[in-house]
C-alpha cells in the first residue's frame, strides 16, 4: 500500500529580481508565464488577430534595443525590413505566422489572447517583471515607438 499524496502546497512568493537585460526579461517573461500554464488561447488556434493592429486597436511599442535585435537578425538572415502595408503587422508572413519571433517585442511576448477573446492576458508577475526592468531602463521607455511606424533598418 502506497503512502497518500501530499497536498500541493501554495505558491510560494519568490523575490523579484529585476531582469539586467532584455534576454533576461524575455526569458523570465516566459517561465512565469509556463509557471502559470498561459498560452495563446483563440478557439481554433492562433489566427494571428492580435496582429492586425486595427482589430486589436492598438500596436506593440518597440524600444531602440529591440529594433537593434530585430535589424541583426534579419541582417543575419539576408532579409530586408518589410514595408507597412494595411494595418496587419509588417512581420507576418503570408501563412500568418511571425518571420521574426525569436525576437518579437516584449509587446507581442506579453500579448497572449484569453478565452478565446482578443484582449491582453494580464499576469502579475510579468507585469511586474516589466515595470521592474522599465525602471532600471529608463532608456527603454524614451526610445519606444509603436511596431508599424518604427525607424527599422537592415
Amino acid at each position: 500500500m502506497r503512502d497518500p499524496q501530499p497536498a500541493p502546497r501554495p505558491p510560494q512568493q519568490r523575490p523579484l529580481r529585476p531582469p539586467q537585460s532584455l534576454d533576461d526579461l524575455w526569458r523570465a517573461i516566459e517561465r512565469e508565464q509556463e509557471a502559470c500554464g498561459a498560452w495563446c488561447a483563440r478557439p481554433g488556434g492562433c489566427d494571428a488577430s492580435c496582429c492586425d493592429f486595427a482589430r486589436l486597436g492598438s500596436a506593440p511599442i518597440v524600444s531602440a534595443r529591440e529594433r537593434e535585435r530585430i535589424e541583426a537578425y534579419l541582417r543575419a538572415a539576408g532579409r530586408a525590413v518589410p514595408p507597412q502595408e494595411g494595418t496587419r503587422c509588417r512581420f507576418l508572413t503570408a501563412g500568418g505566422r511571425c518571420s521574426i519571433y525569436p525576437v518579437r517585442p516584449t509587446g507581442c511576448r506579453i500579448f497572449l489572447c484569453a478565452d478565446g477573446a482578443l484582449a491582453p492576458l494580464a499576469i502579475e508577475p510579468v507585469q511586474k517583471l516589466l515595470l521592474a526592468y522599465l525602471a532600471a531602463h529608463p532608456d527603454e521607455v524614451r526610445s519606444a515607438e509603436p511596431l508599424p511606424i518604427a525607424r527599422l533598418r537592415a
